[in-house]
């Protein structure tokens, strides 16, 4: 399961006003409006669900809010956006994430949070996810690297490594900081060991 805040990018706060849901497995996503959000504040389609004090959006009208934010399959240059997107198949949620929710349409993005970000405090355990900018982009090449060097697509990486094709891509070209526990899945996958410094 990803988590991802719905944001406008108007404001100085960039305070969510609803949490996107996505089941990779399932291939499906419910949207959870915040409580304190005002109609607005939201994207339109979420006004009705607000106006009839009504928070969950169900899978279906969630599917029909990311089918107007991403191309339709029957684009003509569907296949480019794909592989622009690090996707093999026509896919709306992982077309929706590889562009961080973005359209033309309004100004909401999405903004990715691990399970103890959405409203939850942070514990002692829980995984540890690092956000040195300097080193993302030195970390995707150095992965695309390996993967290439062990004759992998990103396809068949992200398949072994158990994670979303569209991660890894995202990986690879330091969009993302990635947890330990993905670095440790895919260097399995390499059959690689991984060392973390802090220097």
């Amino acid at each position: 399961m990803q988590t991802f805040e719905i944001v406008s990018a108007l404001g100085r706060r960039k305070k969510p006003v609803a949490y996107l849901r996505y089941d990779e497995e399932a291939h499906s996503a419910e949207i959870e409006i915040c409580a304190d959000a005002q109609i607005y504040q939201v994207p339109a389609m979420f006004n009705g669900f607000l106006e009839r004090g009504e928070y969950r959006i169900d899978a279906d009208w969630t599917l029909s809010w990311i089918s107007e934010r991403v191309p339709p399959p029957s684009r003509h240059n569907i296949l480019d956006i794909l592989e622009g997107a690090g996707l093999d198949d026509y896919n709306p949620y992982e077309l929706l994430i590889a562009a961080e929710g973005r359209c033309s349409q309004d100004d909401f993005f999405l903004r990715e949070v691990s399970d103890s970000d959405s409203g939850e405090p942070r514990t002692a355990g829980e995984r540890f996810e690092y956000s040195v900018v300097s080193m993302k982009e030195s970390l995707g090449e150095m992965i695309a690297r390996e993967r290439k060097c062990a004759g992998l697509t990103q396809k068949e990486l992200a398949y072994k490594a158990g994670i979303q094709q569209s991660m890894l891509s995202r990986l690879e070209r330091g969009q993302v900081n990635p947890t330990i526990e993905t670095l440790q899945c895919i260097a399995n996958a390499l059959e690689k060991d991984i060392e973390i410094r802090f220097t």
